[in-house]
């Protein structure tokens, strides 16, 4: 299913991969280029389209742009919307993951502006990298960003994507990785585009690990939806064989119990039809 795909978007963009050039792009004001129907390449396969007129909530990429930008150490202007929640940041364990010159961490406060790496304060939100993904900026032919806009909107005009190509290619990788299924030379060349395009070495056959492969995903996919569902088919989300800060709300890290992989049903769901059963544990 992945070859098939991919067959059907290969042949442009960077490498002739099909990928946009410059990762950034995919998260900024005018990502709609991206999307189907969009004037550039078609990586973003699936997504949610945001208008600062048209659709205007406050989840989505508002949130994800707002949750990580703090007036009191940051100016929101950089950002292109008129909102800092200052909500979200990094855990030391999601930062150790990125090398120096990963384009898809290039934007991150870290260190160099005021920020620490460890959070061992939930609360203080210079307490762990500032993690910026998602822009309202609208990007330049290079690697620039410029705010086009008269003035800064209070939502924003970018959209969200839920399936990328790139996460196609990753996919494939995980398939021959995890399952057997697909070709090693083409897991290889795959894996290789994305990071490629991130700046960073390329692997070879002996990196192709069930761990590398959740690590890559990690990095190239953050907060796009699917680091809890990929933990659990690592069987890294409950238990203590993987332990980040805050786990469980624990500074440290603690241990999420195993019932924890399914979400509960809604009582109101349950109430209206008593058929359904609870699921284990809550």
């Amino acid at each position: 299913h992945c070859e098939n795909i991919i067959n059907r978007h290969k042949g442009s963009g960077y490498n002739n991969s099909g990928l946009a050039t410059h990762y950034m792009y995919l998260f900024s004001g005018n990502n709609e280029e991206y999307m189907p129907g969009g004037n550039g390449v078609n990586e973003i396969l699936w997504g949610i389209p945001y208008d600062d007129v048209q659709t205007q909530p406050y989840g989505g990429t508002t949130f994800l742009i707002a949750a990580a930008v703090s007036a009191d150490v940051m100016d929101i202007n950089d950002y292109g919307l008129n909102a800092a929640w200052a909500c979200m940041h990094a855990t030391s364990q999601f930062a150790d993951k990125f090398t120096t010159g990963d384009t898809r961490w290039s934007k991150w406060y870290k260190e160099d502006k005021g920020f620490s790496k460890e959070n061992t304060s939930f609360s203080t939100f210079t307490d762990g990298y500032g993690v910026i993904k998602f822009t309202n900026l609208t990007h330049g032919t290079d690697d620039s960003y410029a705010l086009t806009l008269g003035e800064t909107p209070n939502f924003p005009d970018t959209d969200l994507p839920l399936i990328r190509l790139a996460e196609v290619y990753l996919m494939y990788a995980e398939s021959y990785i995890v399952g057997g299924a697909g070709d090693a030379s083409k897991a290889l060349e795959y894996v290789n585009y994305v990071r490629g395009r991130a700046g960073v070495s390329s692997w070879s056959l002996t990196d192709l690990t069930a761990d590398n492969i959740l690590d890559e995903r990690c990095r190239e996919l953050y907060w796009e939806l699917v680091r809890r569902s990929d933990l659990i088919r690592h069987n890294k989300f409950t238990g203590t064989t993987y332990v980040w800060s805050w786990k469980n709300n624990i500074a440290e890290g603690g241990t999420i119990a195993d019932y924890r992989k399914l979400f509960p049903i809604p009582a109101n769901v349950i109430a209206a039809q008593p058929e359904f059963q609870q699921n284990p544990g809550y």
